[in-house]
């Protein structure tokens, strides 16, 4: 969850084009609550999950092409262990690829 939150704040995701399932409720500080990952978020917009045994979502796809992310790419997006695709092109991203994304 944290790596999400931290992809959607460092990108500006308020802005994005598409934020469908990413945004809940605004909190004080207008950044997505760190507690808003939940099991359904493979209905979130560019997002496909496969639910393991422990029931937890387990992100495996990640497309937010062509959605307005500006910003940098983070590198707790590492983190998402069983990511096998990714697609940020056609986006305003600045900085470098983690090494362990490419």
């Amino acid at each position: 969850q944290k790596a999400l939150t931290d992809l959607f704040n460092s990108t500006h995701g308020f802005r994005w084009r598409e934020v469908f399932g990413w945004t809940g409720r605004k909190g004080r500080s207008g950044r997505l609550p760190i507690g808003h990952f939940e099991m359904n978020a493979s209905r979130w917009y560019g997002i496909h999950c496969e639910i393991g045994e422990d029931t937890l979502c387990a992100v495996v796809t990640l497309n937010l092409s062509d959605n307005d992310l500006e910003g940098t790419i983070p590198k707790s997006l590492c983190d998402l262990s069983l990511l096998r695709d990714l697609n940020l092109s056609h986006n305003l991203l600045e900085g470098t690829i983690p090494d362990q994304l490419l």
